[in-house]
This record gives C-alpha cells, structure tokens and sequence, in this order.
C-alpha cells in the first residue's frame, strides 16, 4: 500500500525497507508480485540471483537488468517507482558452506553489498543505456534508488531445520511426527537470527521491514483450485 500511494502521489518515503517472501516452490509467490504490478501499474522486474554478479565480478549485474527494461521501452519515471524482486534470494547464500573468508573476498558477501546499495536512501544507479549515436559516448542514465520497492523472494528450503534447532523441537521419524510436522509451517517463526545463520549479514536483514511466509498448498487447496478457480480444469 505504501508503494502504491508513494507512486500515485509522487513522494519518497523517508524509510526505506524491503520485503522478504519465503514459501515453497509452487505457492505463487511470483504470481503475487506480478499482479500486485499491475495494481499498482509499476514495472516489476524480477533478477534471478544466481544469473546475476556483484560489481567487479565477470558476467551481468543488476543494474544490467534494469536496463533491459530501458531498452524494452520503459521509461525512467515509471522504473523510478519499480518493483525490483530478486529471485530465488535464498541462493544468495550458500547455507551449510563457509560463507565468507578471512578477508571477506567472497561473491556471496559481495553481491549482498551490491543489494545493499539499492536499500541505501540517497543512492543513485548509473544505468547503461547504450551508446548516443552522435558522440559515440555511453548514454548513462541516472536512476535514483529511493522509490525502488525491493523484494526477496525464495524458497529457503532447509532454513525450518535451523528454525527447529533454535526451538528444540523434536526431529524424531515417523508418520505421527511427520504428519505434526506438516500441520503447522514452522517457518512462521523464523527470526532475524535464523537468517544471519543462513548467511545473510547483518546490515542487510536490518533492512528488511516484512517477512511474509506462504504456506505450502494442501491436498484439500489444490483440489479447491481445480474446482472453483475461473477456467478451472474440472470445468472444462
């Protein structure tokens, strides 16, 4: 709500926090993101993390894609209030690896610092948008980040282990606790602390405002969506 009063009014929040989706694969965390674009009539611009790198490393960054969208007819008013979703974010991270080194040279740890420009209020992307005909020079465009809307979005399969470790809550095999286990998402619980174990740094979960976990869909959901959904399968 928020973005969509700050971009129909045209003023910059004076905070500046992003959300984090967690939820497994299928839920429609996607799908949320694309329509709540269109309510709000704003570009989303979803950046698979594991395609992009941090700046100084080889290969596409993110201002790369943002860009893409320039050279796709968007115009820079409308990217100014863009909803930026980095995909599958769990994988920034490599959980269960040694994160960063001694000297803290690691892609991971870079590309959160690379994220963290796009929290920062007052920052501006310089955004390659080829090259003026006439001159021959780089047409770089400004784009500054204070209206940018940032979501996490992952699946961050594995973190429930982490969560049920800090709540000691039995692990024991079998189908009563198994079937206990899949009643209640222990996922609602997840911490700041269950984060920064999964390896994201600390400067960065502090800027995360919301956390919204989705629930896995049941049998009982998914048949609900086979029969009552517009232009549902049983019907047809």
């Amino acid at each position: 709500f928020q973005h969509l009063d700050s971009a129909a009014k045209g003023y910059t929040c004076d905070i500046k926090s992003s959300v984090l989706m967690m939820g497994p694969t299928g839920v429609g965390k996607s799908e949320l993101l694309r329509i709540m674009g269109r309510l709000c009539n704003c570009p989303v611009i979803f950046i698979n993390t594991s395609e992009v790198r941090p700046s100084g490393w080889r290969g596409l960054h993110i201002t790369d894609m943002i860009a893409r969208e320039l050279n796709n007819g968007v115009s820079i008013e409308r990217l100014k209030y863009a909803v930026i979703v980095l995909d599958e974010a769990d994988k920034i991270t490599k959980y269960g690896c040694r994160l960063v080194s001694d000297n803290n040279l690691d892609e991971s740890y870079d590309m959160m610092r690379d994220i963290m420009k796009l929290l920062d209020v007052g920052h501006t992307l310089h955004i390659d948008n080829g090259v003026n005909m006439s001159t021959g020079t780089p047409n770089i465009v400004d784009l500054p980040v204070d209206n940018l809307l940032l979501v996490f979005n992952g699946a961050f399969q594995g973190i429930d282990d982490i969560i049920k470790r800090r709540l000691n809550i039995s692990r024991s095999i079998g189908y009563g606790q198994r079937a206990a286990s899949e009643e209640s998402n222990v996922m609602d619980r997840v911490t700041a602390d269950d984060l920064k174990q999964w390896g994201y740094i600390p400067e960065l979960i502090g800027r995360i405002g919301e956390i919204v976990v989705l629930n896995p869909l049941t049998s009982e959901t998914i048949l609900e969506i086979m029969k009552t959904a517009k232009g549902n399968i049983v019907s047809s």
